[in-house]
């Protein structure tokens, strides 16, 4: 079944929050509290490399169902670019 242009836009919206969030140079790796140190497991090339891929995949969708051209691909009048 089609899904609508909210629901691209809503996944759209959280794949980029998370790709945000990955890349944020403040992004703590561990934490003490208590005599007690948490790590927490960092993020990976290939984990930032998936959350992209995501996104590409959700912006050609958008680009079919509203018919306009891809962000990363100009149109010009003899063709695709690139």
């Amino acid at each position: 079944m089609a899904r609508t242009l909210e629901e691209i836009d809503a996944d759209l919206t959280t794949y980029r929050s998370r790709l945000a969030k990955a890349l944020d140079p403040d992004r703590f790796e561990t934490m003490k509290h208590n005599g007690r140190e948490v790590s927490r497991g960092r993020l990976d090339a290939a984990t930032v490399g998936m959350i992209k891929t995501e996104i590409r995949k959700l912006e050609i969708e958008r680009a079919r169902l509203t018919g306009t051209g891809l962000p990363h691909r100009p149109y010009t009048p003899g063709g695709l670019v690139g």
